[in-house]
Parts: structure tokens; sequence; C-alpha cells
């Protein structure tokens, strides 16, 4: 090979390892913050892939506005197209994405019509491997397959478009597949890590046998409860104080194991019931039996009734399936936060302090103070 097909080559792999390792990078990110962010703002889910389609039209029309060589400029093209040809669910969607980049970049390159519709046909080949996105997932084989077929389509397409060198078009090919392949795995390994600090934050903000929100959140959630009360002060916020009625009683005449599927089913159908609120409100373990539950923007009153309602539905909840006459009480202590001034630790114990009242007067009953 001429020593300038040498230089063509190693500018390529230069620009194409760190084109990828960026691009596969923002992908991720605006794949996970974007419709998140569309949905907060317009409270509506946006199509799935529809974020990173755009994006991909944008990238290959920065890339073809770049002075750069044409080398270049088909394979972070290629690159860019390849990375996404597994990643929207929806085919029609991103078949539309690809086609709408790819025509982006024929004005810039003295095609035939002939080699246009050979250009769009590869892009519908791309958009219909979309149908087969988890079978191409399965076996690695398959998804060095994939890159293969399709990058060579492309590949062929541009370099017969552009006019460009055979010989330099396949080793350009042959050196492109290894960085392609390289920045898969990279995607593979950020998609890892970060389903893995998902799901380490939620395990560490969520008890691990009922599944509620743990005491670090309730801690953490009380200052955001503080920022509301700081932006409107005429709402109130009450803090319930739960504990299961005689527990312990439960937990030595039935074993423990019906003591954690009592927890289970109670936790889960109480957070149940709240979530159906048109309210702010949250359910929390404290420790064992213990749990406690924020709700704002509830008068004294409506509160109280929010939580008597469910202690009525509480009596009809079958909380074992080993025993399916067993069924427990609550007693509740409530009381409402001073304001933005008061800690979490005074709020605690004044809704304690109405527990035990609520304990000690019988059981089964809410005091609220």
């Amino acid at each position: 090979m001429r020593e300038g097909g040498r230089s063509v080559l190693a500018d390529l792999i230069f620009y194409l390892c760190f084109f990828m390792t960026g691009f596969v990078g923002t992908v991720d990110t605006i794949h996970e913050m974007v419709p998140h962010a569309y949905a907060m703002r317009f409270n509506k889910h946006m199509p799935d892939g529809l974020p990173i389609v755009l994006y991909l039209v944008v990238v290959v029309a920065l890339i073809h506005m770049l002075p750069l060589s044409p080398w270049i400029k088909i394979a972070l093209s290629v690159g860019a197209v390849i990375h996404l040809s597994t990643r929207a669910q929806d085919p029609r969607i991103y078949g539309l994405g690809l086609v709408a980049g790819w025509l982006i970049s024929l004005p810039l390159s003295h095609v035939s019509a002939l080699l246009s519709l050979g250009s769009l046909a590869v892009l519908a080949l791309v958009a219909l491997s979309n149908y087969h996105r988890m079978w191409v997932a399965q076996r690695e084989w398959r998804v060095m397959l994939n890159l293969v077929g399709l990058s060579a389509g492309l590949w062929s397409i541009a370099a017969l478009a552009d006019q460009l060198d055979g010989g330099t078009a396949l080793a350009a090919w042959a050196l492109c597949l290894p960085v392609l392949y390289a920045a898969h795995w990279y995607d593979r390994v950020m998609i890892v890590r970060h389903h893995e600090n998902q799901r380490l934050f939620y395990s560490s903000a969520h008890d691990e046998l009922t599944g509620v929100r743990t005491l670090s959140l309730f801690r953490r959630d009380y200052r955001r409860y503080q920022t509301l009360l700081r932006s409107d002060p005429q709402k109130p916020l009450h803090l319930a104080m739960v504990d299961i009625d005689h527990f312990k009683m439960i937990n030595d005449t039935y074993g423990h194991l019906v003591g954690n599927e009592v927890l289970i089913s109670f936790a889960k159908d109480f957070e149940t019931y709240l979530a159906q609120k048109d309210y702010y409100c949250g359910l929390y373990r404290i420790g064992g039996e213990e749990f406690s539950v924020y709700l704002y923007s509830l008068s004294a009153t409506d509160a109280k009734r929010e939580l008597e309602t469910y202690t009525q539905r509480l009596k009809t909840l079958q909380v074992s399936k080993t025993y399916p006459d067993l069924r427990i009480t609550l007693s509740m202590g409530m009381c409402q936060c001073l304001g933005i001034s008061e800690n979490l630790v005074n709020l605690i114990g004044r809704a304690d302090e109405n527990l035990y009242r609520a304990k000690h007067l019988g059981r089964d009953q809410i005091i609220a103070a």
C-alpha cells in the first residue's frame, strides 16, 4: 500500500476511535435523560428511540459539514449508523431517522440515482434488522455478523459514490471493524454499569424485605418536603408513625417466616393504597414492624381520614397465605410539621408520643395532635 494510503488509514482510525468513544457515551446519556426531561416538561412519553434518532441526524449532518477527508466522513457516519442499528426498538422511527441522516450526506457526494437507491436499500435492511434486535443480541457472533454485513454495504456504496480507491477502501473497512466492535463492547459495559448503579441506588433507598422506602430515604425526603413548605407554607405536612399491633406475638405464635409474610403483604398493600392518591405521600420502613408515612398538602382532618380509611381496608386484607384467617391492626401517632424550622428528630418525637398514647389506650387507633 502506498504511503498516502497508510496516512489515510492512520487518520481514519485515529478519528474513529475517539469519535466512537464520545458518541457511545453521549448516546447513552441522551437515551436516559431526554425522555425523562420530556416527560417532566410535557407530562407524556416520548416515542422510544426518537431522541437518539434525531441525534443521529444531527451528528451525520455535522460530520459532512466539517472540513474532513471523504474517508473520515464515511468512517464516522457509518460508525454512527452501525452503532445505532440495534438501539431503537421501533423500526419505523429508526428507519426514518437512518434514511433522513443518510440523505443529508447525499448532496455532498456526487452520487448517481442508482447509488442513492442502493444506500436507501441498505438502510431499509438496517431498519428491518430491528425486528430481529433480540435475535442479534442473543449470540455474540450474530452481533459481529450484523456489524460486518451492514458496514460492508454502507462502505461499498460510500466508496463507489466518492470514487475512492478500492484497495484502500477494503483495508479501511477491515480496520474499522475492530473499532466498531470495541465500541459495541464499550456500550455494553456502560449499560451494565448504569444498571448496577441503579440497582445499588434502589437497594440503598428501598427495604430489602418489603420493597418500601428506607430510613435513609425518609430523612432525605424530609428535606424535599421542607423545600415544598418553603415555597408554599400554607400547605401542611403531616407525619404518621405506624406500628403493627402485637407483631411480636405473631412471630412467637406463627414463626418469623409468617411474620415476614405479614410485613411484606401489609407494606405492599399500604404502598399501593398511597400510590393511588393525588397528593404527595410516601411509606417508609423505619425498623422491624415500625413504619412512617408523610402526607403533604392535606388538612389534619383529611390526613387522619385517609389513614382511618386504610385501617378499615386492612381489616379484610389477607396478610398470610399459610394462615388465611390471620388479620392485623395498626396503632398510629400523627402530628403536623411546625414549619421549615422544625428538625426531623423533633417531628419524629412528637409523632412517637402520639403513637405511644395510641398503644396505651388500647391499640388499633390513630392519635393526632
